[in-house]
């Protein structure tokens, strides 16, 4: 009897037969921005993230969006970058982040080693801001 292999398909169509490989794939291709240059703008529209984390990494000079829902968002390493994101049932955490403006809905934000950063807030707790400085 042959053994039948479980297949997992990516949401670009890429195959794999390991969860954690394709997991890996889908969390990279789907749930992050990274390395996102001058110019670019990009979008994640209603239904395209469905609640799931998020991941915003190394960005410079860009506009970033998120109008779906999303559970915690992690931002880190931007430069001159405008971020939208429209509803966070978790945490939104910003690291390393200078010269950005961010409009953000969460249930919890969280700030450290930023500077010169533009933060429209919609908060459910008050935010914890960790050795960031000129923010607004």
């Amino acid at each position: 009897m042959p053994i039948k292999v479980k297949v997992y398909t990516a949401t670009d169509g890429t195959l794999f037969t390991n969860r954690v490989s394709y997991r890996r794939h889908e969390m990279e291709t789907q749930y992050t921005f990274r390395n996102k240059a001058k110019g670019d703008k990009c979008v994640k529209r209603v239904g395209q993230l469905g609640g799931q984390p998020f991941d915003i990494i190394d960005c410079e000079e860009c506009e970033l969006i998120l109008l779906d829902h999303s559970d915690q968002v992690q931002i880190d390493n931007c430069k001159n970058c405008k971020i939208f994101i429209g509803a966070s049932s978790g945490s939104i955490f910003l690291r390393n982040c200078h010269d950005c403006i961010l409009t953000l809905a969460c249930k919890q934000f969280r700030t450290r080693d930023c500077t010169n950063c533009t933060i429209y807030l919609y908060c459910k707790t008050e935010p914890v801001i960790e050795k960031s400085f000129n923010l607004r």
